[in-house]
């Protein structure tokens, strides 16, 4: 596939997202927030794996819920290091924006009661045969 195509469908994608997703994909606070984290954690050199992995998350590409695996494979570094780098960049940039990324996906937000329909049981109270109890203890 062409980096032409590649474009187009990136795009595509693209116009279909939500505003505050489209909002968030060019912002200058989510770079911001991508270069210093690398910074912070010293992965500069990362700099444009990072840039790509949070694009896919906002486009769509990506699940939300795969972001730290992913981050886990691509960025060379300590394991420790790249949880830190994933946790902060899902706390900072994609959390504020969680309800739009689920909607991607149709997740149910965490907060949703989900309930099952129960069916209706009918429990009729089953009548004693008169007589001793085993399990009793005789009255004196």
């Amino acid at each position: 596939m062409s980096l032409a195509d590649i474009r187009d469908q990136v795009w595509k994608l693209y116009a279909t997202l939500p505003k505050e997703l489209k909002d968030a994909f060019f912002s200058e606070e989510t770079g911001n927030t991508i270069d210093t984290t690398c910074r912070l954690y010293d992965i500069s050199d990362q700099l444009e794996v990072v840039v790509e992995e949070v694009g896919k998350v906002l486009l769509g590409i990506t699940p939300l819920s795969d972001f730290s695996g992913i981050m886990q494979k691509r960025i060379e570094a300590e394991p420790t290091t790249v949880n830190a780098v994933s946790r902060d960049l899902i706390r900072l940039i994609f959390m504020p924006v969680k309800a739009s990324l689920d909607s991607l996906f149709d997740v149910a937000p965490a907060n949703a009661k989900v309930s099952a329909v129960k069916p209706e049981v009918i429990v009729k109270p089953q009548k004693k045969a008169p007589g001793s109890d085993r399990y009793r203890e005789p009255m004196e």
